[in-house]
């Protein structure tokens, strides 16, 4: 036997390091008998260790100031008086088929938006409140009660597959003694349930074990190694899920030796659980949305041109940094070519996902006081608060300042339940420092716009002149059906600026699918004067643009202080290369009066990135193909 370094964190004792047989050796109770007994006493606690959960002896120190403690083990690792599963060698590929069967493969609402677990999972990142450190996912991390947070469609799901799955490699790929003994349960089966939690656990792990005749049931149960992984737990109805925290509080002191790990969005009932370490999944930075895209895109070849598309959307960028809606767009992208350049065609796919379709493709149906509220009530609630948002210049509200604003509710307290309601449901919306705010800016001006698109041929004259307004105009523009009337009223203006004019035109011509082609030529023959007039000012012929088609770059040499609108514009003339007007610019950026729209030309048949850069006297316009390598 062996004495086997242990640390306590809160009242919980845990394996330091991973053993090798030869530092084991080291810890011989020959070589340590003498010394723990005169320093330490002997108490019975549960131990968490890397062969599973035990209760047994443990080693601490006499002395308070002294921070080692000890238990026994084997030269497997194992207390003296635990089980060993072991599985023989001709049941292994049967035991990893029943404990693969549920979690190879995400939720999606559309198939092909699944995403392939053992193929193509993008490694998470989980953030600890308890330790205050981000770090990337490893199912090492989760030893004992976990809970899981995130929003609708952060991946909480898809990690706790990827646990079990990397729990049943670990058994399997390293010996043949079973460590962790996963079982995946998705808890909104519970709702229909008629008996209570434990009996209907009960009846899921024995349903589990029902397929698996070669190992001692009892063993597997109540030997340590068994691991729930409990998903959803926000599923669950809402009477049931109102004491559910006291719920499994109960089930964890009854069944100390079972470890638990649950998902569930953001809930402050929940996140009070003190005996579980929480962990909250992180939106994806820019290199796992290259990666995943990559993954899903890769095949058709495709990925390359969704990546150029988004480096051009910032606003839809921060939107996809959720899984869920990123393989959507992707799903979007492939079937339907709505690109994140439409940012207002897609983003309405995103929120229908988000208020309706992800809960209700799951047969997930959460009720308010018991009754049903309406992804369409949702929708024009989130319209209505939106607006208010936009007309007073805020971007956040106590409910206090809600309901002042929207009087639709008797009671504030009914708001307030609203509101968390919505925050709950969707992940639109959320709390902090007691105002309400909405999760991502791009969603917030869709949802006016889409509150707006209506009554678009009354709309405030300031939607078309302010410039606070041009997100939500150039929505507008892509969800009506007459985008037309808004680039009229915007070039027959005599309020607005012939810069504003262009940057106008050129970005309903990316929202929209249904201009008409003359007003595509009077948007084309604006902004061609507009840079003819440019050139003019700044002396710039033919001879100051230099293309090299090798070094794929074009140089416009020109004085460059005040020349930051004409950059824009540039970048705005890229991003027409994914509208279906493509080949009509390209048309007329060809045989343009103007030298640098005709220079601007060069690239506009290449799908990728395009770099626009200022230096001392140069434009420099340089082009380059989205590579699959991630940059650390």
């Amino acid at each position: 036997m062996y004495f086997l370094p242990i640390t306590k964190v809160n009242d919980e004792f845990f394996q330091q390091f991973t053993l090798e047989e030869d530092d084991l050796s080291f810890y011989h109770v020959d070589n340590y008998s003498k010394i723990i007994e005169e320093k330490c006493y002997r108490e019975e606690a549960i131990v968490n260790l890397h062969r599973g959960r035990f209760k047994t002896l443990v080693f601490a120190p006499k002395n308070e100031q002294e921070k080692f403690f000890f238990c026994l083990v084997n030269e497997k690792g194992l207390p003296q008086d635990a089980q060993e599963i072991e599985v023989d060698d001709s049941y292994i590929e049967e035991l990893r088929k029943v404990l693969s069967l549920q979690v190879l493969k995400s939720e999606g609402i559309f198939k092909e938006q699944e995403i392939d677990i053992l193929s193509e999972f993008v490694t998470p990142r989980i953030y600890s409140k308890d330790s205050e450190n981000e770090m990337y996912y490893h199912f090492h991390c989760f030893e004992n009660s976990n809970l899981i947070f995130g929003a609708p469609g952060s991946g909480k799901t898809t990690m706790l597959r990827k646990i079990a799955l990397d729990y049943i490699s670990e058994n399997f790929d390293h010996d043949k003694n079973l460590n962790k003994f996963p079982i995946y349960i998705q808890l909104r089966d519970f709702n229909n349930y008629k008996s209570d939690f434990n009996t209907y656990i009960d009846t899921c792990i024995n349903n589990t074990l029902y397929n698996i005749k070669f190992l001692d049931h009892k063993t597997v149960k109540f030997g340590g190694n068994l691991c729930l992984l409990l998903d959803g737990a926000d599923e669950i109805d809402f009477d049931k899920f109102s004491s559910f925290e006291t719920t499994i509080n109960e089930f964890r002191h009854k069944n100390p030796l079972t470890s638990l790990i649950i998902t569930s969005r953001p809930d402050r009932k929940m996140e009070q659980l003190k005996e579980f370490k929480k962990w909250y999944v992180q939106p994806f930075n820019e290199n796992q949305i290259k990666d995943l895209t990559y993954r899903k895109l890769s095949r058709g070849g495709k990925w390359k041109e969704f990546i150029s598309v988004l480096n051009s959307a910032p606003g839809v960028n921060d939107v996809l940094k959720n899984p869920l809606l990123l393989t959507i767009a992707h799903f979007l992208f492939t079937h339907k070519s709505i690109i994140p350049i439409n940012s207002g065609q897609l983003i309405k796919e995103l929120v229908s996902a988000l208020v309706d379709n992800w809960d209700s493709n799951r047969n997930i149906e959460r009720k308010l006081k018991d009754k049903k509220v309406s992804a369409i009530e949702i929708t024009n609630f989130l319209g209505k608060l939106s607006l208010q948002y936009s007309q007073i210049g805020r971007d956040a509200l106590s409910t206090e300042q809600i309901f002042e604003k929207i009087n639709d509710f008797p009671a504030i307290e009914d708001l307030d339940l609203y509101l968390d309601y919505i925050e709950f449901s969707t992940g639109i919306i959320h709390k902090s420092n007691n105002r309400w705010k909405f999760q991502f800016r791009a969603i917030q001006d869709y949802l006016c716009s889409s509150y707006l698109v209506e009554g678009v041929q009354n709309l405030n004259k300031e939607l078309f002149t302010e410039k606070n307004w041009n997100r939500i105009l150039m929505m507008i523009s892509g969800l009506n059906s007459d985008p037309n009337y808004i680039l009229k009223a915007i070039l027959e203006s005599d309020e607005i600026t012939k810069l504003d004019k262009v940057e106008k035109s050129l970005a309903i011509m990316k929202e929209s699918h249904l201009l008409k082609v003359q007003d595509i030529e009077k948007s084309f023959k604006l902004l061609e004067e507009f840079f003819v007039n440019f050139e003019s000012v700044k002396n710039i012929e033919e001879k100051s643009i230099n293309f090299s088609a090798h070094e794929e770059t074009i140089r416009l040499i020109l004085e460059t202080k005040g020349s930051e609108d004409i950059i824009n514009l540039m970048k705005t003339i890229y991003q027409i290369r994914y509208t279906k007007y493509e080949y009509n610019f390209y048309g007329y950026l060809k045989n343009s009066r103007s030298n640098i729209l005709k220079s601007v030309s060069y690239f506009t048949e290449k799908n990728g990135n395009i770099d626009i850069d200022l230096k001392d006297d140069e434009i420099l316009i340089r082009y380059k193909e989205e590579s699959p390598n991630i940059v650390d």
